[in-house]
């Protein structure tokens, strides 16, 4: 059974890195839920603002995880951190963004939190940090992903493994969720939210087959959150998900909409022969590809089955029904009218 709250409240805010994302306004609005003070950092100069239910009733601070100096000034004071903040794409990385935010922003807010004495690191790491195999479970202890050939899988190997080094070597206690694939309310950015907005929009000409494991934001929302308000050892946990082709998010998102969504479904090894014409279609049309090299290389690995059961144990973790998150999901995006 997982144990109630056990971290006093006047250790002060708890500092939410990436707080202004999909994921780490959810957490927000979990831990504020809780009855925790936040204090939540966002980039200087990004484009996203805070959810109006949340302006307000926490503080707020700018700082990019780039910078360790911004860190410093941001997370002083502070007894936990949930570093959330990641840049998430499947594309190639030219120019580096991966690298710097998700592996050298995550060593440094590892170095910054030792400086200001952080007692403890909530870090959400991805089930794709690790080197996953279609015919393997995949566990807490797999092995990682670093020389993966998609930029995204290295970086999160990276970082996770940075943050195990650091609690390994004493600097901190840190405690690592892993999460899946995340749908829900409030996100159209990224893979996952672009492929459900594709999908509300019934403008793909077809789907791919094969899937991924899913959890809804609020689910893992409440894991980490939490992650932060107990005290648990060190430990890497994965959070509890459900496997889902992409047809069966189509076949949801028709119930939810009441519109026929679904959409001939392509094989793997049609879809690679074909990306050289879904590259061309999506640059007439002015939009990105309908998937890419690396996205049906992770779908090719999705592991057959996912050990999270330490994390329903100490977290409470679960994955809600299938159908209420794409519900949901398709709900917000058609009241934000982003379906039209």
């Amino acid at each position: 059974m997982a144990s109630p709250d056990s971290v006093p409240a006047d250790h002060g805010p708890i500092v939410v890195t990436g707080a202004f994302g999909f994921l780490g306004s959810h957490v927000v609005r979990a831990l504020l839920g809780r009855g925790r003070s936040v204090r939540a950092i966002g980039k200087p100069g990004g484009t996203q603002d805070l959810p109006p239910d949340l302006t307000g009733r926490v503080e707020i601070e700018k700082a990019d995880v780039r910078d360790h100096d911004s860190l410093l000034r941001a997370i002083r004071g502070a007894h936990t951190v949930i570093h959330a903040a990641a840049v998430i794409s499947v594309a190639k990385d030219p120019d580096g963004l991966l690298a710097a935010t998700n592996v050298a922003g995550t060593r440094n807010v590892i170095r910054a939190g030792r400086s200001v004495g952080v007692k403890k690191l909530v870090h959400v790491s991805s089930y794709h940090a690790f080197a996953q195999h279609s015919k393997a479970e995949l566990r807490s202890n797999s092995p990682l992903g670093f020389s993966s050939g998609v930029p995204y899988v290295a970086s999160k190997a990276k970082a996770h493994q940075s943050v195990l080094d650091a609690v390994r070597s004493g600097c901190i206690e840190a405690t690592i969720l892993c999460a899946p694939g995340i749908l829900g309310p409030g996100g159209a950015r990224g893979p996952v939210g672009e492929m459900m907005l594709g999908i509300g929009r019934g403008g793909l000409p077809c789907l791919v087959r094969g899937g991924y494991w899913w959890c809804d934001v609020r689910d893992a929302a409440d894991s980490i959150a939490r992650a932060a308000t107990r005290e648990i050892p060190s430990a890497v946990h994965l959070l509890a998900s459900r496997l889902a082709g992409i047809a069966e998010l189509a076949e949801l998102a028709s119930a939810s909409l009441n519109r026929d969504l679904r959409r001939p479904v392509v094989p793997l090894g049609l879809a690679r022969a074909g990306l050289p014409l879904v590259a061309m279609y999506a640059a007439l049309r002015g939009q990105l590809p309908l998937y890419s090299a690396n996205a049906l290389a992770l779908i090719a690995s999705c592991p057959p089955s996912v050990d999270f059961a330490s994390a329903e144990e100490l977290l409470g973790s679960r994955a809600r029904p299938l159908f209420e998150s794409v519900r949901d999901t398709m709900r917000w995006l058609q009241e934000a009218g982003l379906l039209e």
